[in-house]
């Protein structure tokens, strides 16, 4: 059994048209329960358990990058993970610099 979250997850400057294809891909990811989508926002948010020894910034690393190959470019990607058992929560946030990091990382692979 793993730890129990509320992970939140904003996402900025999103291609519109592109939205339901990263509601699609973060279900994926995790239990999302509330999606609203709104111009080139989304807000996002769902509990589950982190399993497998996976840490919340892997987590939110790994979603940020689902968002990006969703969205088929850069926007910007907020991670909240709430610790439910036992709080307060951690915020994280991937830049442009992560994204070049990623985009760099997908043409080699």
């Amino acid at each position: 059994m793993g730890r129990f979250y509320e992970m939140a997850i904003d996402v900025s400057g999103l291609d519109k048209k592109r939205g339901k294809k990263i509601l699609k891909a973060l279900k994926k990811e995790w239990n999302i329960d509330i999606f609203d989508l709104r111009n080139d926002t989304a807000s996002l948010s769902g509990q589950g358990n982190l399993t497998g020894g996976e840490s919340e910034d892997e987590f939110a690393e790994r979603t940020t990058r689902a968002v990006w190959t969703a969205n088929r470019g850069y926007c910007a990607v907020r991670v909240k993970a709430t610790y439910l058992e036992d709080l307060p929560c951690e915020t994280y946030s991937f830049g442009r610099k992560e994204y070049r990091e990623f985009m760099k990382n997908q043409k080699m692979n």
